[in-house]
């Protein structure tokens, strides 16, 4: 789900895409001892073609290949609960996806659950690169569609489930809580996926899906039938709906014209994404992953920044975490500054 700020929607996307590839292009190249340690390829798991998260993930993807002495290679899954056991053992190297998603992986289904669910397995060895960009999802109908608000689902044929896909399923039970309904309110249509839900739609199958505003299968499907969104509940009751039911989640108005399908003002039910690799045998990774959020901190503005770790940090652990504050702690030593000065001081 891509949030873009008002104006022109598709402009303001492709713009913040190429800057924060051209800031990762960036770091991946910089110092000839890094260069040189640096692997043949890193490769980056993501959701399907057609999705917003792919397309993020294929920018990012191309401009680095471009510029960095490897290339990234981009591996499109069914869904996120596909790919996260192969981040959390290290056969990805890095993974984008929703944040309320990669919460649930990370905590595991003892610690969080959303909507009575989480089918993730936990995901200990993953941890947050750096923020990435905010992504905002409409519910989405045939245009010659007689339903006109959200108030109007009650019985209708809404995609859910999403086995593959958790997000679409805390999609669509978000935009329902905003207005008080839940899945009981309305005739679930099962889909594996979110692409599929946006299938059902326009083969006729269901009335109501959840789709990434200006997505480029969402284009694909105003092209084909023609789609209109509607907006979700975006009243101060909605809005505390939708913050109790799905943590992380927020409404955002959508301008008229921005985006097929939208005709009218319309609100989506926003989450953070993330972008996140795993710790085990990944230095070259780590020492990126943290030069990128220095990066990020210093266009933004931002003084301090904290990371942490649940797990004692001995000189008999393991972890590459390990690996990279000795490696801070050595060059700090060598240019003379005290144990906790920041490496740009």
């Amino acid at each position: 789900m891509l949030e873009t700020q008002e104006g022109s929607m598709p402009t303001r996307r492709r713009t913040r895409v190429t800057l924060l590839a051209a800031v990762v292009a960036s770091l991946l190249v910089s110092g000839v001892t890094f260069a040189q340690q640096a692997p043949r390829s890193v490769n980056v798991g993501t959701q399907q073609p057609g999705t917003v998260q792919y397309s993020v993930s294929s920018g990012l993807a191309k401009v680095v290949s471009d510029a960095a002495p490897f290339s990234m290679v981009v591996q499109a899954h069914a869904g996120a609960t596909t790919f996260y056991p192969m981040l959390n053992s290290g056969e990805l190297d890095f993974g984008l996806s929703t944040g309320i998603d990669l919460a649930m992986s990370y905590r595991g289904p003892e610690r969080m659950k959303v909507a009575g669910k989480n089918p993730h397995a936990p995901t200990p060895n993953a941890r947050l690169v750096m923020r990435g960009l905010p992504f905002t999802a409409g519910l989405l109908v045939r245009k010659d569609s007689p339903i006109k608000t959200i108030q109007d689902l009650r019985g209708k044929r809404l995609t859910g489930e999403y086995p593959a896909q958790l997000g679409g399923y805390i999609n669509m039970f978000a935009h329902l809580a905003s207005a008080g309904m839940t899945f009981s309110d309305v005739v679930v249509v099962p889909v594996t996926s979110i692409p599929q839900g946006i299938d059902a739609v326009v083969q006729g199958r269901a009335d109501v899906t959840t789709f990434g505003i200006g997505a480029a299968k969402a284009r694909e499907a105003d092209a084909a039938v023609g789609i209109r969104h509607i907006s979700t509940d975006c009243s101060p009751a909605g809005q505390e709906r939708i913050r109790k039911a799905a943590p992380g989640y927020y409404t955002r108005v959508i301008k008229a014209g921005t985006a097929p399908g939208v005709a009218g003002a319309v609100v989506g039910a926003v989450v953070w994404d993330l972008y996140w690799s795993p710790t085990a045998g990944n230095f070259i990774e780590d020492k990126l992953a943290w030069e990128m959020q220095q990066e990020g901190m210093a266009s933004a503005g931002v003084r301090h920044s904290l990371l942490a770790r649940g797990e004692p940090a001995t000189h008999t652990s393991i972890s590459d975490d390990n690996i990279i504050r000795a490696f801070w702690a050595e060059w700090r030593r060598l240019m003379g500054m005290t144990s906790n000065a920041p490496p740009e001081a």
